[in-house]
């Protein structure tokens, strides 16, 4: 199977069976687009620090499924953990600044792949589906590990008034 005309011809006169794959119109304009943005990423900041700041709070309905403190501890330990997968998956190092927030920090370009240029962050989706938590997450760029830091906490505060997984 191809989706370059030049190898299928090539492969139909030595008559290797082959299909060709032709992608929709859909499929050429969002793969150009991220091309586009993975390029344009790069250009604004070529290698800045990234700071994240990670707030994870209860769910309305928490105590609906934790009704003992025991879940509580479990649940925030299960999502220390998984915050420190992400860490780990974006090279950062984590400090824990109380038991409802964490502090990454990483290279920007580091970040970009690891959420392959902000499209996926799994912490949320792991989150979501296995716990009665929300995940709060600010993410600020700079020069400066201060400049960073500012724009992680604008952007904490944005995601804060979403009332649902954001960043």
């Amino acid at each position: 199977m191809t989706s370059i005309t030049q190898v299928y011809n090539d492969l139909r006169l030595l008559n290797i069976p082959c299909s060709l794959i032709t992608p929709d119109e859909d499929a050429y304009v969002e793969t150009i687009k991220s091309i586009i943005a993975k390029s344009d990423v790069h250009k604004v900041h070529p290698n800045h620090t990234a700071f994240i700041i990670v707030d994870v709070s209860k769910k309305d309905d928490f105590y609906l499924f934790n009704e003992t403190p025991l879940g509580e501890m479990v649940e925030s330990a299960d999502a220390a953990e998984l915050i420190a997968i992400f860490s780990q998956k974006v090279h950062g190092a984590i400090f824990q600044m109380r038991t409802t927030r964490y502090l990454i920090l990483c290279d920007s370009n580091n970040l970009e792949i690891g959420t392959d240029y902000f499209k996926t962050f799994e912490l949320f989706h792991q989150i979501s589906i296995y716990m009665r938590l929300i995940v709060s997450m600010g993410i600020g760029y700079g020069t400066t590990l201060e400049n960073a830091k500012q724009h992680a906490m604008l952007a904490l505060r944005k995601a804060s008034y979403e009332s649902r997984n954001a960043a």
